[in-house]
C-alpha cells in the first residue's frame, strides 16, 4: 500500500526544493545562475550541474523531469549526468 506522501505529490514544492538546491550549488561552486541555465560546457559549469543533479536526486522525491526543469534541462540530461557521476563514483 502506498504511503500518503507517495500518492499526493506537490510538484510545485518539489520544483522549489530543486531550485533551492541548484542555487546553493551555484553559491558553493562560484557559478552564476545564468551559467547554470546556459548551454555552456566549461568544466566548472558542467561539474556544478552534475553536483546539482546528484544532490537533487539523492535528497528529494522529485522526478527526473522536475529536477531538469529547475534548471531548464531535459530529463535525459539528468539521466546522463547521473550515469556519469555513478561511473566516476563521485560523491557530492
Amino acid at each position: 500500500m502506498p504511503k500518503f506522501d507517495d500518492v499526493f505529490i506537490d510538484r510545485e514544492w518539489q520544483l522549489e526544493q530543486c531550485v533551492s538546491i541548484a542555487r546553493n550549488v551555484c553559491e558553493n561552486r562560484g557559478v552564476s545562475w545564468m551559467e547554470m541555465l546556459s548551454q555552456r560546457k566549461g568544466k566548472n559549469i558542467v561539474s556544478a550541474r552534475h553536483e546539482y543533479f546528484a544532490k537533487a536526486y539523492a535528497t528529494t522525491k522529485a522526478s527526473l523531469v522536475t529536477i531538469g526543469k529547475a534548471i531548464d534541462k531535459d530529463h535525459t540530461t539528468v539521466v546522463s549526468a547521473l550515469k556519469l557521476t555513478q561511473r566516476k563514483k563521485l560523491s557530492y
